[in-house]
């Protein structure tokens, strides 16, 4: 289970990063009869008039009034940045796990690792729900609300959060505590200390016979 862990847990930080750069959310409405189609980004949106042959990208956390959706952005891209932070401490500490690096403890130990894909899952889902949720909640314009139609960039990044929750569990179950890398502290090898305390013993023998002797 350690190596699939590994695996959907790679694959759930690049499910992640690619959602965040396609839409999220698109819409295609009509006002004053012209029809309109919006694009809309965790920082941006791209606004197209087809008949007019119009385009035009807007920054939306550059926002003055009526923030709701770009606060919630920026809100959800925080959260889902600390997820991936958290997804890649993760990842290091699988590769230790499946001995494909050496790296120090805590790292490839059970429970740490268990630990960092459970806040990468946890950040996630807060990202996802806060980011993905933003556009439908808080749009203000009727004509445009109920014409929002989910992005294959908020279905990549659901997906992303889906492989999070299961790498918690393919480690919980796939790492034992026994799998942990080996950690020195200090003790000297039983057997190295008998063969350096063996020629003392050796040496009082003659003196034994010695003694019996007189």
């Amino acid at each position: 289970m350690k190596l699939p862990a590994l695996a959907v847990s790679a694959l759930g930080l690049l499910l992640v990063i690619i959602g965040l750069m396609l839409p999220l959310w698109t819409a295609s409405f009509t006002i004053n009869s012209i029809a309109y189609t919006q694009k809309l980004y965790i920082k941006d949106m791209k606004t197209e008039v087809p008949a007019m042959g119009f385009s035009q990208t807007t920054d939306t956390w550059d926002c003055d009034s009526d923030c709701e959706i770009s606060d919630s952005h920026k809100a959800g891209f925080a959260m889902l940045f600390i997820g991936m932070v958290a997804n890649v401490a993760c990842l290091i500490s699988l590769v230790s796990a499946n001995n494909f690096a050496t790296i120090p403890a805590p790292m490839g130990q059970k429970m740490p690792t268990v630990g960092l894909a459970s806040v990468s899952a946890f950040f996630y889902f807060l990202g996802t729900v806060i980011a993905v949720h933003a556009a439908p909640q808080h749009d203000k314009i009727d004509s445009r609300k109920d014409a929002h139609v989910i992005g294959i960039g908020s279905i990549l990044i659901i997906i992303g959060l889906v492989s999070a929750v299961a790498a918690v569990g393919l480690s919980f179950m796939g790492i034992d505590d026994v799998d942990a890398p080996a950690v020195s502290i200090g003790f000297e090898d039983p057997k190295v200390v008998r063969d350096v305390e063996a020629p003392p013993a050796a040496a009082e023998a003659p003196a034994a016979e010695e003694k019996a002797a007189q």
